[in-house]
């Protein structure tokens, strides 16, 4: 599907999502399927093709909406579930946001970039900065000040799992690995 996607949750996860999505400012439906197993599943679409994060207004024909204004609010969401103990979902938001940002358009670039973002936690700042560093130059943009960060003091792995380090160590954007962020590059991408 073009633009949006779709999965089956179960219902605890679908309500859990629908929270997460709500407080985001994404519209999403639901529909109930009943299982032959006799469990209920439901069809989960945040808003269809068109959902944007902050934004009820469907974009007129041609345009996009976008989710976020800025890096920076990207960041006080991210942080806002790291606050709340789900690191797997603050790393779909990082994605999200570097989605953003390859579809934001050159005109809107600097204003997007322009504010330096907060999570509130080192780790992640660090990670965001060497994500958008990244995009940036992969898009063939300068990529602004605030990017340009120091490694941290010690190794970091967003998502551990000992049996893959090797995996994950190999398949790491140089440009996090040179920040001492361990994380396989295909985790920074919306499917």
């Amino acid at each position: 599907m073009r633009g949006g996607y779709r999965r089956l949750l179960t219902v605890k996860a679908a309500r859990t999502a629908s929270e997460r999505y709500r407080r985001l400012g994404v519209r999403f439906s639901t529909t109930l399927a009943p299982q032959e197993d006799d469990t209920t599943t439901i069809d989960a679409d945040p808003g269809g093709s068109r959902a944007g994060v902050g934004s009820n207004a469907r974009p007129g024909p041609g345009e996009r909406s976008h989710p976020w204004p800025s890096v920076a609010v990207a960041a006080e969401a991210i942080g806002d579930e790291l606050s709340r103990g789900d690191a797997d979902f603050a790393l779909r938001l990082v994605a999200r946001a570097l989605a953003e940002l390859r579809s934001v358009g050159r005109a809107g670039l600097a204003s997007f970039l322009a504010e330096r973002p907060s999570t509130g936690d080192m780790r992640w700042d660090t990670l965001l900065a060497g994500c958008i560093r990244r995009e940036c130059r992969r898009v063939n943009v300068v990529p602004p000040p605030w990017t340009k960060v120091p490694p941290l003091p010690s190794w970091w792995f967003p998502v551990a799992d000992p049996v893959l380090t090797a995996r994950t160590m190999q398949r790491t954007p140089i440009d996090l690995a040179v920040l001492g962020i361990w994380l396989d590059g295909g985790a920074l991408e919306i499917v």
